[in-house]
């Protein structure tokens, strides 16, 4: 018998032609601290763009890879100027392994890693057009709702997903796992990871539903940034820095400056 507990309860969320805002209402769930959940999202027969586009990427060859939830991912060369689409089959366990995509990054080795919403991290196969798999069923990975993927300034891939971060050491080919512990402070007090951002001093951020905090990997050292620290909200979504070296921090209440 299997040791694996479903769903605590399920969120219906229904849907016609809200293209428009598909993405909040799914990002306002996978944002909320509980984490045993499932999402079902039903499409009344949309006629607009409610399977849209989610992420966009342009690879080193120049191909450009489109993300769309619910549409797997599409490949366009611009030289031959053809679409190559890629969904999920059930009978193949060498396909996507989902077609909610979220996030598209490339790691050093020019490897393709897609997130995906319930089904985990895919790496892409160039020779052959596979995808490499890897979900909490078969790797070190906690959960496979993926929010972000991006690498950092030591060609490390850093993970964002529901159940915290994970990173992935591309030349030993592990993971690190950094969670969120109920009742614990610090470096694991994460919650949902939503984002990162590596800045031009090296410095590592994570945007996170307990605030922006400044992660350092190699000691595990932790700095919240929060509504007591002057953010407009704890529920923090991007970061971008500009030509100055200040942070511009968006979140669900507005943006903060960071000097």
């Amino acid at each position: 018998m299997s040791d694996k507990i479903g769903p605590f309860f399920s969120i219906v969320l229904p849907t016609y032609n809200r293209a428009a805002v598909l993405r909040i209402g799914i990002q306002s769930v996978i944002e909320q601290s509980f984490s045993n959940w499932e999402l079902l999202i039903i499409d009344d027969g949309s006629t607009d763009d409610t399977k849209n586009i989610v992420a966009l990427f342009e690879d080193h060859g120049k191909n450009i890879w489109i993300g769309t939830y619910f549409g797997g991912v599409n490949k366009y060369n611009p030289v031959t100027k053809k679409f190559t689409v890629y969904k999920h089959n059930v009978n193949d366990s060498s396909s996507i392994s989902d077609d909610r995509i979220w996030s598209i990054t490339e790691d050093g080795n020019h490897n393709l890693w897609i997130g995906t919403l319930g089904g985990g991290l895919n790496m892409f196969n160039p020779e052959n057009e596979t995808f490499n798999r890897y979900t909490k069923e078969n790797s070190a990975l906690l959960g496979d709702y993926i929010n972000y993927i991006s690498l950092d300034n030591k060609k490390k891939l850093w993970i964002c997903t529901t159940d915290g971060l994970a990173i992935y050491n591309t030349f030993t080919q592990d993971f690190e796992i950094f969670i969120n512990k109920a009742g614990k402070t610090g470096a694991n007090d994460f919650g949902s990871v939503v984002s990162c951002f590596h800045d031009s001093r090296g410095w590592n951020w994570l945007c996170t539903s307990n605030g922006l905090i400044k992660f350092d990997p190699e000691t595990h050292s932790a700095l919240a940034i929060n509504k007591d620290s002057g953010m407009l909200s704890n529920a923090t979504k991007r970061v971008l820095e500009d030509n100055q070296g200040n942070l511009w921090v968006s979140s669900s209440s507005g943006i903060t400056k960071i000097s």
